[in-house]
């Protein structure tokens, strides 16, 4: 197709955009479907390419795909050559000499010749060169006590729950009746027990 059509409701989703096919609307009161004004277009037959330029290359000339150099015996300038993919480079090389010498047009631009592959060659040594140097002058330090080692205690794992804290509280019984009259009577004198 020539020209491209867009899908209903294309601005409304990004996925409906340029990478998915056309499906044509298919609604019972959808306004694309009858052709509403102002409506996006639909494929028709209309829109096809004339009879005389279907198939053709866009130079105007007739596509032939070739896999050897026979396929290009009875060929004349209305056709363009299209080597296939799967002939190797040294088959193409010969199929480009050939086509050359008949005058036919090729779609691929001819290959490359292969690199010739040097074997890598060592960088030569340089010869070293002496340089001055200061001499190393050694500096007298203390030898070194070593610290006595501490065991080593195990960590404990840390757990992940919280631990509830219980704190001291009063126990919830009668006091006995003596205690009462303890307490009763250090209160009056004043003094805390």
């Amino acid at each position: 197709m020539s020209k491209d059509f867009r899908r209903q409701h294309f601005w409304k989703h990004k996925k409906l955009g340029k990478t998915l096919k056309w499906r044509k609307p298919r609604g019972h009161k959808n306004a694309m479907r009858q052709r509403g004004r102002g409506r996006l277009p639909m494929p028709s037959t209309g829109y096809r390419t004339p009879a005389a330029k279907r198939h053709l290359h866009p130079t105007g000339l007739i596509e032939t795909r070739i896999f050897n150099v026979d396929g290009l015996n009875g060929l004349d300038s209305k056709y363009i050559v299209r080597i296939a993919s799967t002939v190797g480079r040294r088959k193409r090389r010969t199929i480009f000499k050939k086509a050359r010498e008949l005058g036919l047009r090729m779609v691929q631009s001819e290959p490359k010749a292969q690199p010739k592959v040097q074997p890598k060659v060592q960088p030569k040594a340089k010869p070293k060169v002496e340089t001055k140097t200061k001499p190393k002058v050694e500096v007298k330090t203390k030898p070194k006590v070593e610290a006595k080692a501490k065991p080593k205690t195990q960590a404990k794992p840390k757990t992940a729950t919280k631990v509830k804290v219980k704190t001291e509280t009063k126990p919830k019984t009668k006091a006995k009746p003596v205690q009462k009259k303890v307490k009763t009577a250090a209160k009056k004198e004043g003094v805390k027990l």
